[in-house]
Formats: structure tokens, C-alpha cells, sequence
């Protein structure tokens, strides 16, 4: 074989690899696009599910807020004081304006108070045992007891009382009505035990 053909060989050994590695670099190449277009559908698919779980927390928060305005005008419109205490630790949780007339307290700095704080200080194991018994029975009906004013008098109520659960939690409701000025007349006892019934029904919904 003489020179020219040894060279002419060589080059077309050297044009095979050329051609090998191209197409070597071109298998890598799609490869790599394949694996892009998995990793793109993987992350839209991601988007997709973390985009449908915000529209559902914001449609969760936003049934809350509708429920608590409703829940508070419900309150509200009652002349009755109510207050919600969590039923594990005592605190109050929240009240309605009739409630913070009948202690002389604003309703802002009602939550947060200990359920003990509502009654007379030289009572308080006493009324403690009240709502441990509330608690465990789950209702409590026509009890008479003494709510402490922030004045210093102290004021003879009836009180009623159920639980429910609320935000994950077990909360007690008490439902209380003045009585220091007159007894209460049956129709009015019997309109309380409505109350009762009806605001555990909205609350249990």
C-alpha cells in the first residue's frame, strides 16, 4: 500500500470517529432533552397540586372568617352574656357584648382571662369544681352562681352551659342571665334552654 493510501485511510478511519462521536454527542443530546421534559412535567404537575392546595387553604380561611362573622353577629344579637372558654385549659377564647357588660369588661380583654377571673377570688375551687363537672357532663342547666363586676360588686347570675368542638378543640360555651334585679319567669327559662339548643346546633354544623 503505498503513502497515499495510508493517508487516505487514515483520514477515513478518523472521519468514522468523527462521525461515532457525533453521533455519540447526539444520542447525549437527546437524552438530556428527554430528561428535561420529564423534570418539566414533574414540576408542573408540582405547581399544579401546590396551586390547588393554596385555592383550597384560601377557601378553607375564607368559609372561617364568613363563619366567625356570622357566629359573632349570632352572639351578638343575644342579650344574654356568653362567653367560650377552651375546656382544657379554662381560658376564654371569645364573648359577646352582653358579656362584657355584665362584668364591666371590654369584650378586647375578656380573651384571654382564666374562667376562674369571672367570679369572686374567695370562690374559686368552688367554681373551678363547676366547670370541671360542665366539662365532663358536656352541659350544665339553671345553675346559680356569682359573676364578679369589675366595679368590685358582685352580680347573681343563672348559668347554662354545653361543649362542642371548635377549630380542633373542645370548647365550652356558658350562657349567663342577670338575676339580680328579678327572678327569672318560666317563659324566659324556657327561651334560654332554646338558645341552648340552637347555638349548639349552628355550632355542631
Amino acid at each position: 500500500m503505498g503513502a497515499g493510501e495510508k493517508g487516505l485511510v487514515k483520514e477515513i478511519r478518523k472521519l468514522r470517529e468523527e462521525i461515532r462521536e457525533l453521533f455519540r454527542g447526539e444520542d447525549e443530546r437527546l437524552n438530556l432533552e428527554a430528561l428535561l421534559c420529564s423534570r418539566t412535567t414533574e414540576l408542573i404537575r408540582a405547581n399544579e397540586i401546590l396551586l390547588a392546595e393554596i385555592r383550597a387553604r384560601e377557601k378553607a380561611e375564607q368559609a372561617l372568617c364568613e363563619y366567625q362573622h356570622v357566629n359573632r353577629r349570632l352572639l351578638d344579637s343575644v342579650n344574654d352574656a356568653v362567653f367560650a372558654a377552651d375546656a382544657g385549659s379554662g381560658v376564654i377564647i371569645q364573648a359577646n357584648r352582653a358579656a362584657g357588660a355584665l362584668i364591666g369588661r371590654p369584650v378586647d380583654e375578656i380573651a384571654g382571662m382564666h374562667q376562674t377571673e369571672l367570679h369572686p377570688c374567695e370562690d374559686v375551687e368552688y367554681y373551678s369544681s363547676l366547670f370541671r363537672k360542665a366539662v365532663k357532663d358536656g352541659e350544665a342547666r339553671k345553675v346559680g352562681m356569682e359573676m364578679r363586676h369589675s366595679g368590685g360588686s358582685a352580680v347573681k347570675v343563672e348559668a347554662s352551659a354545653f361543649t362542642s368542638a371548635m377549630g380542633g378543640r373542645l370548647v365550652i360555651w356558658g350562657i349567663f342571665r342577670d338575676v339580680s334585679r328579678s327572678e327569672w319567669p318560666e317563659s324566659e327559662r324556657a327561651r334560654i334552654n332554646l338558645l341552648i339548643d340552637e347555638l349548639s346546633r349552628r355550632l355542631s354544623a
